[in-house]
């Protein structure tokens, strides 16, 4: 189905790292895209295409998000989050990262501007479209009249916890012991992140 197509019902929605079952009123999105789960670009451009099929479906009163083969979501792809880091910055005030990061998020809603720094913006405009829908996807789900409920089945690493922790509920199995952690760094610093078993 043509993405610009007019669904009908949310599991209608064809995406490339999520399968969708429905039951009742109760919507399952599972995260397929083995074997590490990460999260790429392609699961973030999936799930902001979720919320929005899903808000415009009155059959679906809540979402699970859950994953396959132990595994929830994994962090951000190593390959894109080293390019990342090893790009050179110039110095910036933090005044002025705080607009840019801004101005970004708003440039990102300007029709056409996100294939557009995606395709011209080299590594750096795909980082910037990532993080740019994966907020956007994140404040969709927490302003839905959906509930959204992370099944947590396994390891919620980095922006997987975060995707955990954006929907309304997060539960994990009684008998099932999971790795969450996540890790904030600053290009060009030695920080360290944590995580734990639970």
């Amino acid at each position: 189905m043509p993405r610009n197509q007019r669904l009908t019902a949310a599991t209608d929605l064809r995406l490339d790292t999520l399968s969708l079952a429905q039951k009742g009123r109760v919507l399952t999105a599972t995260f397929a895209d083995p074997p590490n789960h990460f999260l790429s670009v392609r699961l973030v451009k999936d799930m902001d295409r979720l919320p929005r099929a899903v808000d415009s479906d009155a059959s679906v009163g809540a979402v699970i998000l859950t994953g396959t083969d132990e595994k929830f979501v994994s962090h951000s792809e190593p390959e894109q989050v080293s390019l990342f880091f090893e790009m050179s910055t110039p110095p910036m005030p933090s005044r002025l990262a705080q607009w840019s990061i801004k101005l970004n998020n708003a440039g990102m809603r300007v029709p056409g501007m996100q294939k557009l720094t995606e395709k011209r913006g080299g590594d750096w405009g795909t980082g910037i479209v990532y993080s740019a829908v994966l907020k956007r996807t994140i404040m969709r789900m927490n302003r839905s009249g959906v509930v959204y409920i992370a099944a947590i089945n396994g390891a919620a690493l980095g922006g997987g916890l975060e995707l955990a922790l954006a929907g309304h509920a997060s539960s994990l199995p009684a008998r099932c012991t999971v790795r969450v952690g996540t890790s904030k760094t600053i290009p060009g610093s030695r920080s360290k992140g944590s995580s734990r078993s639970l």
